[in-house]
């Protein structure tokens, strides 16, 4: 039985530490995307709070959702092929057989994601890490789609990191009922009062902790099946007093992500674009306040009535007031004071702020690749958006390490033990399989540096124009394999160094054959001429002529 008192003070401890991020959350969600923070107000059974009167200009909940279609887009789109598989040997990857192992291989997993909902995860994902800086989810076992994703709000989870800043401890706090407690769970494993609930059929809800995080050595010691594997599972009920486990598992590697955005060396949790810019997205709420009050000062402003006027007066449009001549013209109604506010001002202070709030969240880059073309988008990214594409480097090398390489390892080992994957060859044995992303912005990073290949290349051809020997220091072929490899291109389309070499060799060959060939006829047209001149000439005798004539039979 699990030590559930133990699990409850690490909790106590990771909740101590979450702390200070909870009060920056809960203004991002208030201020950009109000229903994506429904767990920062503690138990979602109770009523939500009204969280949606902060938002007037909801700019910033439109830069985030262009942010995640964007990723989603750019960097996991489900109608192309984002990734690629390979080994580190590089000839082993030109070997055809395990070259259409590693294609088919690749085409099943992508066929694994697109029927799961793993994409839809996803986008959760790169969501919350725009508002929040961290997400999380769980990819688990499912027996219909193989893996199944579950994202957790914020609020919900706390993560922890190991000795090198990796997310390695997942704990989640949610509620259930009785009766989903019971299907997950089974009957006999929950408590006593909680059956009695069930035979009630009441809605009661109960709080759950999961944990999920790596097993020391001294706890697998001995241990067979579940209980002995490297990562642990297990649900327990807060508040139970019995102190029983609802269920304890493991699995054999890491099935959760929780990436973030960008962090310093030692954090647990990362910062986004929405934390970063939340200064300037209350300054638009507060500018358009502004510009409210001018408006509404300009067309209906305060008024000066004589008092002899009381009930007398009518102010709405189109309306008449009456007062007395003898009282004198400043007897009439008039403004209490000239508004002399020009709303302009406020509206360009607005659109400075909104653009802003765009650039934080790369809207530009994002919206260029969705108005480009598709063959083109990489190199034209690279081309148009090199110094922000530069800025969004870090994010995606971080986001290809904290999320989409768990979540490649967790579909491929699922293939692998659901025997869903081809044989592979035996010359794959005891290879470490690698991972390569061709997606829109992997393939942009990529492009950004070819800039200098190009003044390179174009530099040696104007130097080549003065001085030919300048093309001897251009290794032609490293820079075609350098360009194949920027621009995603597919393998097949490169000829591999030893087919190049071959090639090579049979038209050197030709070309002395044909030079060969060329020798020889110029020698019998030589002899040729030779013979008509030994004929046509009466000096010279017949064995002169034999002689010529022999030689041009030997050609």
């Amino acid at each position: 039985m699990a030590d559930i008192e133990r699990y409850l003070n690490r909790l106590n401890q990771l909740d101590s530490e979450r702390t200070a991020y909870m009060s920056v959350w809960r203004k991002v969600s208030e201020y950009v995307q109000p229903m994506r923070g429904r767990y920062l107000y503690g138990d979602t059974s109770q009523k939500k709070p009204a969280r949606f009167n902060a938002i007037i200009d909801d700019e910033a909940g439109r830069s985030l959702r262009v942010l995640a279609a964007g990723l989603m887009a750019g960097m996991t789109s489900p109608a192309r092929p984002w990734f690629r598989l390979a080994f580190k040997d590089p000839d082993l990857n030109s070997y055809q057989p395990v070259k259409s192992w590693l294609e088919k291989t690749r085409a099943i997993m992508m066929r694994v994601l697109a029927k799961s909902n793993a994409y839809r995860t996803l986008h959760g994902i790169y969501t919350d890490l725009g508002l929040f800086g961290t997400s999380a989810a769980l990819f688990d076992l499912d027996y219909r789609t193989v893996v199944h994703g579950t994202q957790f709000g914020a609020g919900e989870y706390w993560i922890d990191i190991d000795d090198r800043d990796r997310v390695h401890r997942l704990y989640r706090e949610f509620s259930m009922t009785a009766e989903q407690m019971a299907q997950k769970f089974g009957y006999e494993a929950l408590p006593k009062r909680i059956r009695d609930e069930l035979k009630e059929n009441t809605r009661a809800k109960h709080r759950v902790v999961h944990v999920v995080e790596p097993r020391e050595p001294w706890e697998r010691e001995g241990k067979i099946g579940a209980l002995g594997m490297p990562y642990r599972s297990l649900y327990f009920l807060k508040s139970d007093e019995d102190g029983q486990v609802l269920m304890e598992s493991g699995h054999r590697f890491q099935r959760f992500v929780a990436p973030r955005w960008a962090l310093q060396t030692g954090d647990i949790y990362g910062h986004g674009p929405a934390m970063e810019v939340i200064g300037s997205v209350i300054d638009l709420q507060r500018d358009h306040r502004m510009k409210r009050k001018v408006i509404d000062y300009r067309a209906d402003p305060p008024v000066q009535i004589p008092a002899t006027m009381k009930g007398k007066n009518n102010l709405l449009p189109g309306g008449k007031s009456y007062y007395n001549p003898a009282e004198g013209p400043q007897a009439g109604i008039r403004t209490a004071f000239e508004v002399n506010l020009d709303p302009t001002v406020l509206l360009e202070s607005i659109n400075d702020t909104r653009r802003r709030i765009q650039q934080a969240f790369f809207v530009d880059i994002f919206l260029m690749i969705s108005q480009m073309d598709e063959t083109r988008t990489a190199t034209e990214i690279a081309a148009r958006q090199e110094e922000k594409m530069l800025m969004l480097g870090p994010v995606l090398e971080r986001l290809h390490d904290e999320l989409l390489n768990p979540l490649i390892d967790i579909v491929f080992r699922e293939c692998l033990e659901g025997g869903l994957l081809p044989p592979p060859p035996e010359e794959i044995n005891q290879q470490e399989l690698t991972v390569e992303y061709v997606s829109v912005l992997a393939q942009a990073q990529k492009v950004v540096n070819l800039a200098s290949h190009d003044r390179m290349v174009g530099m040696i051809g104007t130097l080549a124009q003065l001085k030919p020997e300048a093309l001897d220091k251009l290794n032609v072929d490293r820079a075609v394999d350098a360009y194949a490899d920027a621009l995603g291109v597919n393998p097949d389309m490169i000829v591999g160094d030893d087919k190049v070499a071959l090639i090579r060799q049979q038209r050197a060959q030709a070309q002395a054959a044909m030079a060969q060939q060329a020798q020889q006829a110029q020698q019998v047209e030589d002899a040729t001429k030779i013979a008509q001149a030994i004929k046509t000439t009466s000096e010279v005798g017949q064995d002169k002529i034999n002689d010529a004539i022999s030689l041009y039979a030997s050609l």
